[in-house]
């Protein structure tokens, strides 16, 4: 699903994004962003995978 954002939405967004403590949240707000950039669901999904592997080294 594309996700289309006004100018200030992604200001929002962005700010939101930088002071957020829990990654669930942060992680949320990110695919958002890049759904707005045109990503699809599909890409921002192994997007987070591969970041996820990397992270516990496998």
């Amino acid at each position: 699903m594309q996700i289309s954002l006004a100018y200030r939405q992604k200001k929002i967004l962005e700010s939101r994004h930088k002071m957020c403590r829990d990654k669930n949240k942060c992680d949320r707000l990110k695919a958002i962003m890049l759904s707005d950039e045109g990503y699809s669901e599909g890409m921002i999904s192994q997007l987070y995978e591969s970041i996820n592997q990397q992270l516990i080294g496998i």
